[in-house]
């Protein structure tokens, strides 16, 4: 804003005609007091304005039919137990309550990729997800899967799309690591030693799995930082990283299972940590 009052009163001090109307320089000043008060009422309409194009590009984005983004909105918008208007592929929610519909919205998380079948046709997967009473993602139960499935098949996909809507246990991920503690602060097992928390690292693992983004990128590199974060660590280091799900082991040899380089993206979606085989080597700093 100030960039704008700086302008409006560079213009007036600089017009000839308004210049000599000017009876004080102080900012104090009537003149001034307008100048900061349409520079505000400025700097508010472009705000505005920013918030607007940004609500219509996404409006815009779920209306561009049969698009990544519209078919991850129909996940997300599918009704569980309502039927659909006849010819469209919307749900009839005549006479239902508010609280109703909202139960109804099984599906909590969804993104859609493209894949390559085995012979070489194109396939788009919609992945899926729900939440238990806490809020953690799981698989979508049967009956709300085949549901959602007959949707899409019966009303919301094109003529020749090949698409295959999955759903599925959150990844696993095995994790070990030196993690170099304060023993000021932290026991030879990693709790707190003023009581009050048993696993903060684990929990710092726990947290940064929880805010990665639905079919996000899980990066090494990111974890380890979130785990330094954590009163009392000093130093952690990451010695071996591997993921797997479905019937694959950790030591596949295929896309998103195996040994983790880097970053990694949980085939369901999501990850949780393995705790039956996490391995924290908790270190003392040398001097």
């Amino acid at each position: 804003m100030n960039e704008i009052e700086t302008n409006i009163i560079d213009d007036i001090q600089n017009d000839s005609v308004l210049a000599a109307e000017l009876t004080s320089t102080s900012k104090a000043s009537v003149w001034r007091l307008w100048a900061f008060v349409v520079s505000k009422a400025i700097k508010t309409l472009y705000e505005l304005f920013i918030v607007f194009r940004t609500e219509l590009e996404t409006e815009m984005a779920k209306q561009k039919i049969h698009s990544k983004q519209w078919y991850r909105q129909k996940a997300i918008d599918f009704l569980f137990g309502f039927a659909v208007k006849p010819g469209t592929d919307e749900f009839d929610t005549e006479g239902a309550a508010d609280e109703e519909i909202a139960a109804a919205k099984v599906v909590k998380q969804a993104a859609c990729i493209k894949m390559i079948s085995s012979s070489g046709y194109g396939i788009l997967r919609v992945k899926v997800a729900t939440e238990d009473g806490d809020g953690n993602l799981q698989k979508l139960p049967a009956e709300q899967y085949e549901a959602l499935k007959y949707y899409f098949m019966r009303y919301a996909v094109d003529a020749g799309t090949q698409l295959k809507v999955t759903t599925g246990d959150a990844d696993d991920l095995l994790l070990k690591l030196d993690v170099y503690y304060d023993p000021l602060v932290i026991s030879t097992t990693g709790a707190r030693l003023d009581g009050t928390a048993d696993t903060p690292v684990l929990d710092a693992i726990n947290e940064y799995l929880k805010s990665l983004e639905f079919n996000g990128a899980l990066y090494v590199s990111d974890l380890i930082a979130a785990i330094r974060q954590v009163d009392g660590v000093r130093l952690a280091k990451c010695l071996e990283a591997r993921s797997k799900y479905g019937s694959y082991d950790y030591n596949a040899d295929v896309l998103n299972a195996g040994l983790i380089d880097e970053i990694r993206v949980a085939d369901a979606g999501y990850m949780k940590i393995d705790e039956s085989v996490l391995q924290i080597n908790y270190k003392v700093m040398p001097e």
